[in-house]
């Protein structure tokens, strides 16, 4: 990619646009005990759960077996360079797993988004993939890479 174009668009946008590979590996799940098993061993640092009742935050300290036993309909789990995003499907769920610095190159820069479980002060941070497909630039992936703070501002 032409370095000017990348100026381009940081003028443009505000935002840092940078070159960087991303894989993309999804792999389809039917049952419940297989979404814990893939949060489990992925052990996330930081992240978010939608359960059936709730949305629980996460992080390296969650005692996840008090969570045990409940079903989780999506997800999205961070560890450094990796991510682990967990989503309903037809016949069960799709366990996304994403790294960067591998697979695909792309265009990336960072969006942020306010957190919509009231008063956590937290926004959610995520890195945003673009390829260049038939001649133009179209969304291949993001990739949630955690919380930071001020989730009450825009």
């Amino acid at each position: 990619m032409n370095e000017s174009l990348l100026k381009l668009l940081k003028s443009e946008t505000g935002t840092e646009v940078v070159r960087e590979s991303v894989l993309a590996t999804p792999t389809p799940v039917n049952d419940a005990s297989e979404v814990w098993r893939a949060v489990r061993e992925f052990a996330g640092e930081e992240g978010w759960l939608c359960l059936t009742d709730e949305v629980r935050m996460i992080d390296d300290a969650t005692d996840l077996d008090t969570l045990q036993g409940r079903v989780i309909l999506s997800g999205e789990l961070a560890k450094g360079a990796r991510s682990l995003h967990i989503r309903q499907a037809q016949e069960g769920w799709s366990l996304i797993h994403l790294c960067a610095g591998e697979g695909r190159e792309c265009l990336k820069w960072g969006e942020s988004f306010i957190s919509t479980e009231s008063n956590n002060g937290l926004r959610l941070n995520y890195d945003v993939y673009w390829t260049l497909q038939e001649g133009v630039y179209a969304p291949y992936a993001f990739r949630f890479v955690g919380f930071s703070e001020g989730g009450n501002t825009p």
